[in-house]
């Protein structure tokens, strides 16, 4: 299921890529796209061990981030809209029943060449819209992440072995969700059919035959 849902956010990204700048074979024009259809729609969460307190602190550190507007402004930086969809919530952290223990190190698990999302630099750091989101919560909760490349097919086998402390994806985790406990939705991702702006077709049924 994650697998997939990395392969189909990919392609959404491609889609959106065309919109922006596709040169025309030969003709020095842009090819341009429009959406007749939209398929389904998800929302992107962090996953964290079941029962694990640290997600109710890592979803405060979101909602202060999400009502500063920090959110918003990674997502229209890096994928030229706002896709964030969490409500934010002023001051969330002051509001925990236990304060954040300071100076912590948190091991994070990441997907690694899924840019803008997450991707690996030639220096071994990681660049992207989780990256850099992730340092923002790390400093608002003054704490320090290291970040592990794992694969998404094994994130509530990674979390329970200990490997992380948390699993940070361009995913919902859908699958996993008996089994993980999950913060709120983040990130707002919809798949979307498209086709040529000068095609015949214009919803998905004029597909069919």
């Amino acid at each position: 299921r994650m697998k997939k849902t990395r392969k189909i956010f990919a392609l959404a990204l491609c889609a959106v890529l065309c919109f922006l700048l596709l040169p025309g074979c030969g003709s020095g024009n842009t090819i341009r796209f429009k959406m007749i259809a939209e398929l389904n729609q998800e929302q992107f969460c962090v996953a964290f061990r079941k029962d694990d307190p640290l997600c109710g602190i890592f979803t405060a550190a979101l909602q202060e981030l999400a009502a500063d507007g920090q959110i918003s402004r990674l997502s229209g930086q890096y994928l030229g809209t706002d896709y964030s969809c969490l409500d934010g919530v002023p001051g969330a952290v002051s509001l925990l029943e236990t304060p954040p223990e300071p100076g912590r190190k948190l091991r994070v698990g990441v997907q690694d060449g899924i840019a803008p999302i997450s991707s690996s630099r030639d220096d071994g750091s990681f660049g992207g819209l989780i990256p850099d989101l992730a340092q923002l919560v790390a400093e608002k909760l003054g704490w320090t992440f290291e970040y592990m490349v794992i694969n998404s097919d094994n994130v509530a086998a990674e979390l329970g072995s200990g490997n992380i402390d948390c699993a940070w994806m361009a995913a919902s985790f859908a699958g996993s969700a008996s089994t993980v406990s999950l913060s709120p939705g983040w990130l707002r991702n919809t798949h979307e059919l498209v086709v040529r702006s000068d095609s015949r077709y214009t919803r998905k049924n004029s597909l069919k035959g």
